[in-house]
């Protein structure tokens, strides 16, 4: 006898993407609920996308909604660069948006 598996593989139309739901995160750093959320997304290029920029220390608001007859996912990623100069400090707040949308 094998022992039962700790978690269950939950099966999906999405073909192992899970059923998307609305969500909203808000992170600075790649948590287990924001990889949740974006395990939602069937597109791997946005995924692989948000996680590269996360991980260069870019924060994060992330929105999975519901879009006609299908789903939307906005990614609104901030990344703060501090350049220090002798006695000088520029700060600079760069910001972008990703988004994806696709039809269950």
């Amino acid at each position: 006898d094998r022992p039962a598996p700790r978690h269950e593989h939950r099966k999906t139309d999405f073909g192992g993407t899970p059923a998307p739901q609305p969500t909203h995160v808000r992170a600075d750093r790649l948590s287990s609920e924001l990889q949740r959320a974006l395990n939602m997304c069937p597109s791997a290029d946005f995924r692989r996308s948000v996680v590269e920029k996360m991980q260069a220390g870019a924060k994060i608001v992330l929105d999975i909604r519901p879009r006609g007859r299908g789903w939307e996912v906005v990614a609104d990623l901030t990344t703060v660069h501090v350049d220090k100069r002798g006695f000088t400090t520029k700060t600079t707040t760069r910001t972008e948006k990703l988004s994806f949308s696709w039809h269950t």
